[in-house]
């Protein structure tokens, strides 16, 4: 019996071994933190560091664009502000006040982008995509 159990527990003669860098490469991208910036009110400057994010293995499970809307949404909100914002959403759809009111809670702490969509907030940061500057 031992000899059956040992015989299973053997590893594969082609098997691989992975470090933590390439599990997070195999199992989805790797999040991170990114100080905010007024340059992050330009739509293509939100776009160009995206594409250099994605490049890089972050957010790999999102779209640059999507990427690009949620750095963008940040920069607006801490930077021209919830009210413009919020006049945003009254023109657009009324769901969104609560994901800006949130990333207005935590702009300042910088933009937390995870590996997948946020939820709660993407109404939010398809309407204030249109704010700023192309």
């Amino acid at each position: 019996m031992e000899k059956i159990y040992s015989t299973l527990l053997t590893m594969p003669s082609n098997y691989v071994a992975m470090d933590e860098n390439t599990m997070e490469y195999v199992e989805g991208g790797k999040g991170i933190n990114l100080a905010n910036s007024v340059s992050y009110l330009s739509r293509s400057a939100c776009l160009t560091k995206a594409k250099s994010l994605k490049a890089q293995g972050y957010c790999i499970n999102m779209s640059q664009t999507d990427v690009a809307k949620e750095i963008h949404a940040h920069a607006v909100i801490l930077y021209l502000g919830v009210p413009a914002a919020l006049a945003a959403v009254v023109a657009g759809a009324g769901a969104a006040a609560k994901g800006i009111l949130d990333i207005a809670n935590h702009g300042a702490d910088g933009i937390d982008l995870d590996d997948n969509l946020d939820s709660g907030r993407v109404e939010a940061y398809n309407i204030v995509w249109y704010l700023g500057v192309a």
